[in-house]
């Protein structure tokens, strides 16, 4: 009966020890304990038992009332605590700030290119076949001078209305834009017949007040002589840029008839050409 007794109690001691780590050692000193935890006044009583009172091999022998089992004083015995680890916290992502808006740069306007002047594409032009198909827009002075027809012919001219003294005609030309080009075509003519002769001259200005001569026509040295001049000017450099251009013609004749001896542009009407030609070119 002890060994029963002893070895249900091992087994109950076994699995202490497997949930709160006994050893062996420790186990034999408690069943040790109990061979002397009965009390010395108690007898183990012998019972008989004949085979007739035999109990079934399925039946299960009860001890006597009187067979007591002294209380068993188990050790205290202390388990340590089981320690879980602290729940891990999830932490919550940390969101990345976001990186400030690069602020676009400011586009730099290309400059629109200045438009360089060039000279217009339609050049003003003054021009006439003869003196009579001019109407005379542009003459800005006259002085002594008058248009010639000569009798029984086709010849036409400017010539001194007044014998002995020089005769002029002007033309002037203002422009909104400054010249960048001008060129005249023009013709003067002079004779002498001995007794009376004439001359001629062309100039040109900026300002009405400074004359240049671009056609000398002098009194002809034969006689009878005629003389005709053909004057192709270009404007120079260092009148360029000037708003203003005069063209200016002076006549001279020493005796004043039908005819006079100082010209300018003589035509026969029918020509094949302009006698008087102004081109110009403004910035």
């Amino acid at each position: 009966m002890k060994y029963h007794h002893a070895m249900g109690l091992y087994t109950a001691l076994s699995l202490l020890v497997g949930s709160c780590s006994l050893n062996p050692a420790d186990i034999n000193s408690l069943i040790s304990g109990l061979g002397s935890s009965k009390s010395k006044n108690t007898t183990d009583k012998v019972i008989n038992v004949n085979a007739a009172d035999s109990p079934s091999p399925h039946t299960t022998t009860q001890p006597s009332p009187d067979h007591t089992i002294a209380p068993i004083s188990l050790p205290t015995v202390s388990c340590p605590a089981v320690v879980y680890p602290p729940p891990i916290p999830i932490q919550t992502p940390i969101a990345s700030p976001l990186p400030s808006p690069v602020p676009s740069p400011t586009p730099i306007p290309t400059p629109i290119p200045t438009a360089t002047a060039t000279a217009t594409a339609t050049p003003f032009v003054h021009t006439f076949d003869t003196v009579f198909d001019d109407n005379d827009h542009y003459i800005t002075n006259r002085v002594n001078v008058i248009k010639y027809l000569e009798s029984g012919t086709a010849t036409s001219y400017w010539g001194p209305s007044v014998a002995g003294q020089e005769c002029s005609l002007t033309y002037g030309y203002q422009f909104a834009t400054p010249i960048a080009s001008a060129s005249l075509d023009a013709s003067e003519t002079a004779f002498n017949w001995g007794y009376h002769y004439g001359y001629s001259r062309v100039e040109v200005s900026i300002d009405n007040a400074t004359w240049i001569n671009i056609g000398d026509l002098p009194k002809p040295i034969s006689v009878p002589a005629c003389n005709t001049k053909h004057i192709q000017w270009t404007m120079p450099a260092n009148m360029l840029g000037s708003k203003n251009l005069y063209v200016k013609a002076t006549m001279f004749s020493s005796e004043i008839s039908s005819v006079a001896d100082g010209q300018f542009e003589r035509t026969i009407k029918g020509a094949s050409s302009s006698i008087y030609s102004l081109t110009v070119i403004n910035n």
